[in-house]
């Protein structure tokens, strides 16, 4: 009875996330953000985007991209800021 409670409650709030019309991810882009994959190539990856491309969108080279997936650099907030717009994701979604 308490898995029927729990399941009814995500059922719940799975509705209220489409009502207010936001964006669900499938369960694989979750997988991959909690394994610590970077954000920015997760959604890149699941928009479909070639890393040229979403660099291309955003301004700057593949290499700074490519830094930015890997950990090696964060990122200045303007340039977050614009592969968050890219991606169309928050930015929340890419920190």
């Amino acid at each position: 009875m308490l898995a029927r409670l729990e399941d009814r409650d995500d059922i719940d709030a799975a509705d209220a996330v489409v009502a207010r019309g936001e964006e669900s991810f499938p369960e694989a882009v979750l997988d991959a953000l909690l394994d610590g994959v970077a954000p920015v190539k997760v959604y890149r990856e699941y928009r479909g985007l070639r890393a040229g491309e979403l660099a291309a969108k955003v301004g700057i080279s593949q290499g700074y991209l490519s830094e930015i997936e890997t950990g090696k650099k964060t990122g200045s907030l303007r340039v977050l800021s614009r592969m968050a717009a890219a991606l169309d994701v928050e930015l929340s979604d890419l920190t």
